[in-house]
């Protein structure tokens, strides 16, 4: 019987067998000990492959990559062959195994990411900031603004943001506000400027809501004001006339 032949199209072009054999270790407990030589290499061969599709599926990009296909790939099972609803026991225990190991292998990556543990790659980090400390109001507040910072690390991603940002607007760096560095990905795959500006007009249109809906309280506050107050004087001029009728 021959061995299937796959056809896997990632991004632009079709993984090779030697890519394919690269990926199956990754579904195997071999993972790890892989992953971590390709972060200390930035010479690996597959390390541009391994983050590519890192991105892919931790991340929920899409490069057009079809999963049954993959994973038929990845199980060297035929192809076509997870079209099909019911598998037999060894099919639906093979792919399961292997699956949950590529997840391990894809969140080991992101832990030791996180970590710092990747040579020469710069990452994408979310940082969640409130700047409500100084408001006296407790009504109106600034909305939680999601922004993007790229660093080698959190504690990096971290430090910056508290240098560049918190101190000249004068406030607390104390992470109780909610000010942690969380991973996004690798900062090649996004575009920090496109992240930001949208997070800051997102923000924005909150704002001019909620300006919106006080500048329609206020209206309705006048109005009612307005209703009492001739309501007031009808009352008094009517309690008025009484007091004279009983005076006569």
């Amino acid at each position: 019987m021959s061995k299937p032949a796959y056809d896997i199209l990632f991004g632009e072009k079709s993984l090779t067998k030697k890519e394919l054999n690269f990926l199956r270790k990754l579904t195997t407990i071999n993972g790890r000990k892989i992953i971590k030589e390709i972060s200390l290499n930035p010479d690996h061969k597959f390390r541009e492959l391994f983050l590519s599709v890192w991105h892919e599926f931790t991340c929920k990009e899409t490069h057009g990559i079809n999963k049954k296909r993959f994973w038929e790939a990845m199980c060297k099972e035929p192809v076509y062959t997870y079209d099909d609803y019911w598998l037999e026991r060894g099919q639906q225990q093979k792919r399961t195994y292997r699956t949950n190991r590529f997840d391990e292998s894809m969140s080991y990556a992101r832990t030791s990411m996180s970590q710092g543990n990747w040579r020469h790659v710069r990452l994408l980090w979310k940082i969640n900031s409130d700047l409500n400390q100084n408001s006296e109001s407790g009504r109106i507040r600034i909305p939680t603004i999601s922004n993007y910072i790229t660093a080698n690390n959190a504690e990096e991603a971290q430090q910056l943001w508290e240098t560049m940002v918190l101190q000249p607007l004068g406030l607390n760096n104390d992470r109780r506000w909610g000010y942690h560095a969380r991973l996004v990905g690798v900062a090649k795959y996004f575009s920090p400027i496109t992240l930001n500006s949208q997070s800051i007009n997102e923000a924005k249109e909150v704002m001019k809501q909620e300006q919106r809906e006080l500048e329609a309280a206020l209206a309705l506050s006048k109005e009612k004001v307005s209703k009492a107050e001739f309501a007031f004087a009808m009352i008094n001029q009517t309690l008025m006339m009484i007091s004279q009728d009983e005076l006569q």
